[in-house]
This record gives C-alpha cells, structure tokens and sequence, in this order.
C-alpha cells in the first residue's frame, strides 16, 4: 500500500486539494453565503471536483513513471518503483482506472451545471499530460511550461467554476470581488512562476538519465552551468515578486501572515537561491527542489491569512 501512495505521490496529491479546498471554502465560500449567491458546485458535487482534479493529477504520475521507467533507472534508481515493487501492468491498470472514473464524475459535474460542453476540458487535460510525458518533457521548456500551467490551473479551475457567483460579487459587494480576483490571479502566478523555476531546477537534477534517453532539455542543450544561472534568475525574478506582493498586501495580512508565513515564504527563496549557487552535485540540487517545493506550500498557508475587512 506504501508503494502505491508514493506511485501517485500523495504529498503533492494533498497539496492540490488543500489549495482548491482554500480558495472554496476560505476564499470564495464565506463571502458568497454574506452575499446570498448559491455557488455553482454545492459541498458533495465540490468535494467530487476536487476527486476529479486529484485523479487527472495522480493519473498523470503515473502515466509519467511508466512512460520514463528507462530514465527513471538512472536519475533514481533507489527510488524506483515500477517493476520493482508494482508490475507495469497494474499501473497501467491503474491509469486506465483513474482516467475512466475521472471522466465519468466530470461527465456528471458538467451536467449537473447544465455546461455538457465542459467535458470537453478533462480529455484535454488528460491528453496533455499524457503529452507531456511521452513527447513535451523531452523538449527544452515545452514540458516545464505546461506542467507551470497546470500548477497555476489547479487554482483557475475554481474560479473558473466559480465564476457566476463571482461576477454576481461584483454587483453586491465589488470591494470584495476585486480582492477575489487579485488573489486568485496573484496565486496562479506565484504557482506557474515558483514551478517553472522547480522544474527547471529537477531537468538539472536528471541531466545524466535525460542525456542518455537523448531527451533535449535545457540542461542537456546548454550545460548545468549555463542553465543554473538561468535558474538563478527565475529565482531571483519569484524572490522580487513575492517581496512586491507581500509590500502590496501588507495591510489585507493579518499578524500571523505578515510577521510569520510571509517571513518563512522569503527565507525559504533565499535559502533556495543561496543552495542553488552552491549547488554542484544531483543530491544538491535535489535539496534545492524541495526548498521550492517547501517555498510552493507556503505560499498556498498564506492564503489562510489573507483578511477581507
């Protein structure tokens, strides 16, 4: 069962309904019921978007280790769980599995909207991961941009499925509506920016499996140096924009949020940058990865102390 969490990385799993369940229920929820606008995906058929997401997300794990189990022998051969754990033929079942029952709750969700167009949305984004694992990842930047998007995606599609009671906010109660829509694009581009710079920083850490399966990633096509101070930058570019942000939200951050998560939010990216220029070896870079990924998750708390008044 162990094996089986660590297939469809649970951590990352929780993370992306902990941030949908923060934007519905802190974000949007509260303010909809003082305002007396119904919202489009009532608790259970909320909860099943959520199920929707996780299984799309989790699907596209898996589809990734099989479709990378050569690369994966050499970039982590310790790690490695394919074969060695779990055969290939019961994560394919298993992917096979999650895609079908996504689809089916999607199908249910977009008419129970009354949008049947909508369906058209879970294919697509099925299809691109998909994509992404068998072509774009092997493809300098193709493949970071579209796993950055959908990191920033995990957060639009609440407002996308949200947004009639969005709108109808801007009617009722504008001030209100405007530090909604503030927020949810200032998350979006915090979330595609700090994973581009992430998986930017993971196609340094796989330079040896991506060059031997001929992959052209960043790394491979410019050198580990070259591409470090490219990373350098993106970091440097996410540490100034987080700094900005927090300046301009200082007064909407209650106590914990200014003297405590924005602080952590800050060091974290400075200790990123400072293990980043430092970095030499595929251990340092992996520490490095998850300092960003430490940096992502902090930024989602944050949203928690966010006032409205």
């Amino acid at each position: 069962m162990l094996n089986f969490f660590r297939l469809i990385r649970t951590p990352n799993l929780i993370i992306v309904a902990v941030t949908q369940s923060i934007l519905y229920f802190y974000l949007l929820l509260p303010h909809f019921e003082a305002n007396g606008i119904t919202p489009t995906l009532p608790l259970q058929q909320f909860l099943l978007f959520i199920l929707v997401t996780i299984l799309v997300t989790a699907g596209g794990y898996v589809i990734n280790d099989i479709l990378d189990y050569e690369t994966d022998l050499i970039n982590k051969r310790s790690s490695v769980i394919l074969k060695e754990k779990i055969s290939l033929q019961s994560a394919t079942w298993l992917y096979f599995s999650f895609s079908a029952l996504g689809f089916l709750l999607a199908i249910y969700l977009a008419f129970y909207i009354h949008k049947p167009e909508l369906v058209v949305l879970y294919p697509i984004a099925v299809g691109s991961l998909f994509a992404y694992s068998k072509y774009l990842k092997k493809m300098a930047l193709v493949g970071n941009l579209l796993i950055s998007a959908f990191a920033a995606g995990v957060a639009g599609i609440i407002g996308f499925a949200e947004l009639e009671g969005i709108m109808e906010l801007s009617e009722s109660a504008p001030h209100i509506y405007i530090k909604i829509i503030i927020l949810f694009w200032a998350y979006m581009l915090f979330a595609f920016y700090s994973t581009l710079f992430r998986e930017i920083v993971k196609d340094i850490e796989d330079i040896e499996g991506d060059a031997a399966q001929k992959y052209r990633t960043l790394p491979v096509l410019m050198g580990i140096i070259s591409v470090k101070k490219i990373s350098i930058f993106f970091g440097i570019s996410l540490l100034i924009m987080i700094a900005m942000g927090g300046w301009l939200a200082w007064s909407h951050l209650n106590f914990v949020g200014r003297i405590i998560i924005l602080p952590i939010l800050i060091a974290t990216n400075i200790w990123s940058l400072v293990r980043l220029y430092n970095a030499k070896k595929k251990s340092d870079f992996h520490t490095v990865s998850q300092l960003i990924k430490l940096l992502m998750l902090s930024g989602v708390i944050l949203l928690l102390f966010v006032q409205f008044d």
